[in-house]
């Protein structure tokens, strides 16, 4: 990966294993700077970023403790008290747990 400053940027993407931005994705239309130092639009975050690989689809794949998931769900915890705990949404614990049942 590069250190570009896109980087730390919340518009930022992955292509190839380069950091570009894909502020026009995002927002839908063009950002009217220049890339780079001389943006003027960027927009920092304080965490990490949460993405990892690309799905099939071409979509950035959200990183998430599924461990943790799976302990709680062994637990007995609710689907809303899973998805909290691991910050993803109650539907996708419920896809993540509906395709593990799958296999």
């Amino acid at each position: 990966m590069s250190t570009s400053p896109c980087e730390t940027c919340e518009y930022h993407g992955v292509l190839s294993n380069a950091i570009i931005c894909d502020y026009i994705g995002i927002v839908g239309h063009m950002r009217g700077c220049p890339k780079g130092e001389g943006c003027t639009v960027r927009v920092g975050r304080d965490e990490p970023d949460t993405y990892g690989r690309m799905n099939a689809y071409g979509r950035k794949v959200r990183i998430w403790d599924t461990a943790k998931a799976e302990a709680m769900k062994a637990e007995g915890k609710s689907l809303k008290a899973i998805a909290e705990a691991v910050g993803r949404s109650v539907g996708a614990v419920q896809f993540y747990f509906r395709q593990q049942d799958k296999k």
